[in-house]
This record gives C-alpha cells, sequence and structure tokens, in this order.
C-alpha cells in the first residue's frame, strides 16, 4: 500500500465476503455453545465451514447453496436453532447474484418454522449483505477487465510504436543507400563520362600538337568544352547533395539572425559537426 493511501482501500470485496463468511460460522459456533450441545449442530457447522473454504479456494456454481439449505433442513429436528443457519445460503444466494436458488429455504423457514425477529433480522441483513458485496464483487470484476483490456491496449501501442520506430529507421537507411546509389550513378554517368572523353580528347590533342596538325586547335577547344561540362555535372551533383535547409550550428546561425525582438549575438567555438 502506498504512503497516504487510506486503509480502507485494502479491502477488496473478495476480503469483505471472507470476513462475513468467517463471522457467520463463528456466531453459529457460539450459538450452538450457548445452548445445549448437539451432534447434529457439530455436522452442520462442519458442512457449512466445508462449503465456504470450498467455495473460497474453487468458483463453486450457484446451485451450491441447495447444499447448504439441505444440511438445515436435516439438522433442524435435533437442533432447532439451524434456522439461523439459513441466514448463509442467504447471504451465498444473493452474493451469486441468483435469488431463486433460495426459495425452498425460505418457503421451509415460513412453513416449518416459528418466525422470530433474530431470524428475521439475521437473514434481512444476510440477504442485504450478500446483494452488497454482489454488487461490489460485480463492479470490481468489470472494473479489472477493463483496467486489462487497457493494459493490453497500452501493450499493444508500445509494440506498435517500436516497430514504427523500426520501420523509420529501416527508411531512413534505405534512403540514404538509394541517395548514395543515385549520387554515385550520376557521378558515373555524367562526369565520369565527360572526364574520360576529356582524357581521351587530352590524348589527341597531345598526338596531334607532336605531329604540328592544324586539328589540335579544334581538339583543345573540345578539351576545355568537356572539361567545362564536367565540373558543371559536379557542380550540379554537390548542390542536390546540400540538404534545402542549413543543419547543426548552421541552422542555429540562422535562428539567431532571423530573431528580431532584440539584438543576438550567436559565435561558435571547436568542431560543430556533432551539433
Amino acid at each position: 500500500m502506498k504512503t497516504g493511501e487510506p486503509k480502507w482501500e485494502k479491502w477488496d470485496p473478495g476480503t469483505m465476503v471472507l470476513l462475513w463468511r468467517a463471522l457467520g460460522l463463528l456466531l453459529l459456533s457460539s450459538l450452538w455453545l450457548s445452548g445445549p450441545t448437539s451432534e447434529a449442530g457439530v455436522v452442520l457447522l462442519l458442512v457449512l465451514l466445508i462449503m465456504a473454504l470450498a467455495r473460497w479456494r474453487f468458483a463453486l456454481p450457484g446451485w451450491t447453496v441447495l447444499i447448504d439449505q439441505v444440511a438445515c433442513f436435516l439438522v433442524f429436528p435435533d437442533w432447532p436453532q439451524a434456522s439461523l443457519a439459513l441466514a448463509l445460503p442467504v447471504f451465498e444466494g444473493l452474493l451469486a447474484g441468483q435469488p431463486w436458488l433460495l426459495l425452498p429455504g425460505l418457503s421451509w423457514a415460513l412453513l416449518f418454522t416459528p418466525l422470530s425477529p433474530l431470524l428475521g433480522a439475521a437473514l434481512t441483513q444476510a440477504a442485504f449483505s450478500g446483494w452488497a458485496l454482489g454488487c461490489w464483487t460485480r463492479t470490481a470484476r468489470i472494473s479489472r477487465r477493463e483496467a486489462d483490456r487497457q493494459r493490453r491496449d497500452r501493450y499493444e501501442l508500445e509494440r506498435l510504436k517500436s516497430e514504427l520506430l523500426m520501420a523509420n529507421i529501416q527508411a531512413a537507411r534505405t534512403a540514404e543507400l538509394t541517395e548514395r546509389n543515385r549520387i554515385a550513378r550520376q557521378l558515373h554517368d555524367d562526369v565520369g563520362h565527360e572526364l574520360t572523353a576529356a582524357v581521351l580528347a587530352l590524348q589527341a590533342f597531345e598526338q596531334l600538337w607532336r605531329e604540328e596538325d592544324p586539328r589540335a586547335g579544334d581538339m583543345l577547344l573540345q578539351l576545355k568544352q568537356r572539361l567545362s561540362i564536367g565540373a558543371e555535372h559536379l557542380r550540379e551533383t554537390v548542390y542536390n547533395i546540400q540538404p534545402i535547409k542549413p543543419l547543426g550550428a548552421d541552422r542555429l546561425r540562422e535562428i539567431a539572425g532571423g530573431f528580431t525582438a532584440c539584438p543576438v549575438g550567436f559565435q561558435v567555438h571547436g568542431d560543430t559537426s556533432a551539433v
């Protein structure tokens, strides 16, 4: 429990149900000890205790409250106080949300047992407690299912987020490789071809120059054109590599230069490649 958490929050429906069952069995045991001892009363208490433990450990179906009622019917001739034990099956029936299963026990109590204020109070209190704890249990179960669903959705979102991040990283790597291949292909197809042609033109010019061929001037002009075209292709390739917007320290310098609210000075020292 967290510091400052209200103490009542540690009580969950399961704890309250277990406490009510234990209290009911304790009161029946006190009633048996305070009156004439009867072996049938001990048998009834053992049956009710076994059923309570079974319901605590296992999810028994609702019709098992009939077993508690039959035990009360059988023990009543030898121990008349067994009619008060009907409070336990009444509690269990309303806790399970199946009050129609209590019709045999309530009908028998009205027909064959003297109706006393104590019996009426016990049955009323058991019915109200069972109904209240049953509503609380069902509400808590719905809340737990909703919490589990939200937890699963949150885990699914986290998984999708991780997948999206990995997909973005993979897409960035793919784009980088694609851009590298494009630049390499452009350098090879444009600049490389022009430089190769320029080298061939230079070799031809040297040969014509040694032979004093008048075509050497035309070959020199062609060599210059090839070199100019290659240099232009190289400048275009370098320009396309540069980002549209400045990055790193250059971006900070641009932001500082465009700030007009007050004069801002921007100075750079050292290596800014990591910015």
